[in-house]
């Protein structure tokens, strides 16, 4: 299979004219289609492109790397394709303008000796016209603040707030990537660099953004981006950015050309089509060649670098779910009759929503309520804060209408868990037993204890919790911190001490994903949406099944059946976890019978 990819990528060289072909030799070296990069958390080191001893040179970034410019740039999809490497490339503008060029988006990243990870986006294509550009999508940003220290910070452009601030890039030839106007917020490098002995490139670039105001009125310093005002560079990388997804062929350095082409003449070419250019020719038989090689049954001769994005086909779809009106009413009904069970004396389930602040608890109280309601509502405070809105402990009823009877499910809302403030861990035991009464004020400084007015010394398993519901935002998976997953799994110990079900519900799957933006159905045929399943299943020890996508009414005025199609179903589930609490508890009365 490598071999039919390298023979594909020197046709792609054959056919352009001769006078194309020294770029693209040059090119070569970093291919501007090398694959997106996929890579695990724990290294640094992804992937390869070829320079000229055909040896492996490392692509520096990695998928929390990735995953937090996607957030950045709310472009959940975005792939990052390496175009330009300035340790293979060379310091020197002339190749960064003749590599980077007409290239579309590109995202920059630099690497100093004091570990800073720090870099700049533009949706300007870099061009070589000697002037500044304007950008109302450029950001800046830092992602580590020392080795191995994720610290993101960002400023974004200040085109659209700010008649004056309009120079978000400069596009000199003899300037690298340079932001800001005649580069004067950053600046990486401008003439050519020998590259140090040591492994590092010290060069002449600059930053001054406090002498500015291009990126963001609240003002920043050099050392927000790069530390000590360092650019003694590791390494700066300049990766294309693109929402489609690719499926790459290896890279072949300019050596390695006549050996592959000598296997191309050797190829027999039908005599069909005797028209075509015979490079068109060759590269219709390698395609079908690559076509009927092998596939999942002999994965070692697959490309190691694959898009995880994209669309499943419909028979692929990893979960099964119909869509149309009946389904909704089907649904609605089934959620409205279920109950537990009448032996217990328990009316209703009680469902506790655990999350960070912004993930969406609230929202899906209020999208449930809505459903029943007809309309779109907002009994639950939600929106966006720096701390929580959320600060009392309610234990929310659904009614089947307006004025009706409440069903028989309470959904219990709290405040969001944060790194230093939020809800306490150690408060949730009193939660899950049911020590706490509806309404209860939070207090961040202080503890729940006994003493606290209307504390439950002896709650009936009524007023216990039945099931857990973790609620976590689809875009951040990548990004949760280690904080937060501590909090997360302390919960779960609290939790399973008690054998209480746990479900994880991943919102916003619709500002995850674009195809499931534009159409809400295809949320289980999008394979990002089930990577993000597999990646947070990984990190909360939760098995996939329990793992439950939902998108929740935010902006919308009036119903949508999709959406409610996907709330309910998962409501449809916590209930059923709510089923086995329950089932545990009569089999533990049995026993002692």
């Amino acid at each position: 299979m490598n071999n039919l990819t390298e023979e594909l990528e020197v046709l792609q060289t054959h056919e352009v004219g001769d006078e194309s072909c020294t770029n693209m030799r040059e090119e070569a070296l970093v291919s501007e289609q090398t694959s997106p990069i996929s890579v695990s958390d724990s290294d640094r080191t992804v992937d390869s492109v070829f320079h000229e001893s055909n040896d492996p040179v490392p692509q520096m970034m990695n998928t929390k790397d990735c995953d937090m410019l996607r957030q950045w740039l709310k472009r959940p999809c975005a792939q990052f394709l390496l175009i330009y490497k300035a340790s293979v490339n060379g310091y020197d503008p002339a190749v960064f303008h003749r590599l980077c060029d007409d290239k579309g988006e590109t995202v920059t990243v630099a690497y100093n000796s004091y570990g800073y990870v720090f870099g700049g986006y533009t949706q300007v294509p870099w061009s070589s016209t000697n002037q500044s550009k304007e950008d109302e999508q450029a950001i800046l940003f830092r992602l580590y603040s020392g080795h191995d220290m994720f610290d993101p910070f960002v400023r974004r452009s200040m085109a659209k707030q700010s008649t004056h601030q309009k120079c978000q890039a400069y596009h000199k030839v003899s300037y690298g990537p340079s932001f800001g106007a005649i580069g004067s917020t950053l600046t990486l490098f401008h003439g050519p660099h020998r590259e140090a002995t040591n492994g590092f490139t010290k060069t002449n670039g600059f930053c001054q953004p406090g002498a500015t105001g291009y990126f963001d009125f609240e003002k920043f310093e050099p050392h927000d981006l790069l530390g000590p005002n360092d650019f003694n560079f590791k390494e700066v990388e300049v990766y294309q950015v693109t929402d489609s997804p690719t499926l790459t062929m290896p890279l072949v350095s300019s050596r390695r050309t006549n050996s592959v082409s000598s296997e191309i003449s050797a190829i027999t070419l039908p005599n069909t089509s005797p028209t075509l250019p015979r490079a068109s020719r060759l590269a219709q038989v390698l395609r079908h060649k690559i076509r009927d090689a092998p596939t999942s049954s002999d994965s070692d001769s697959l490309p190691k670098r694959q898009s995880k994005g994209g669309l499943y086909t419909e028979s692929e779809t990893w979960r099964r779910l119909h869509w149309d009106e009946q389904t909704r009413a089907n649904l609605k009904e089934e959620v409205a009759h279920h109950r537990p069970l009448e032996c217990f004396g328990v009316r209703q389930f009680r469902i506790l929503l655990l999350g960070q602040i912004g993930a969406g608890k609230s929202s899906f109280f209020n999208t449930i309520n809505s459903i029943y309601r007809g309309h779109v509502t907002s009994q639950a405070n939600m929106g966006s804060a720096p701390h929580s809105l959320t600060t009392r402990f309610r234990a929310y009823e659904v009614r089947s209408s307006r004025g009706g009877d409440p069903l028989h499910f309470r959904m219990c809302d709290t405040m969001g868990l944060e790194e230093s403030m939020g809800l306490d861990v150690s408060d949730i035991p009193y939660l899950l037993d049911g020590n706490i009464p509806d309404r209860h004020q939070f207090n961040p400084a202080i503890r729940i204890t006994p003493d606290v007015p209307g504390f439950n010394q002896n709650p009936t398993l009524a007023k216990k919790i039945h099931c857990v519901v973790f609620v976590v935002d689809c875009s951040t998976v990548s990004v949760l911190s280690s904080r937060i997953i501590e909090k997360f799994t302390s919960i779960q110990s609290h939790v399973h001490q008690r054998g209480i079900p746990i479900i994880v519900l991943l919102t916003k799957v619709d500002t995850a994903c674009p195809y499931v933006n534009r159409d809400l159905s295809l949320v289980y045929r999008s394979k990002y949406i089930q990577e993000k399943v597999e990646e947070i299943s990984y990190k909360l020890g939760v098995p996939r099944s329990s793992i439950l996508p939902v998108k929740n009414y935010e902006s919308e005025l009036e119903l949508d059946t999709k959406v409610d199609i996907l709330a309910l179903s998962a409501l449809r589930q916590m209930f059923r976890f709510a089923d086995n609490f329950f089932d545990d508890q009569l089999d533990e009365i049995s026993e002692h019978h």
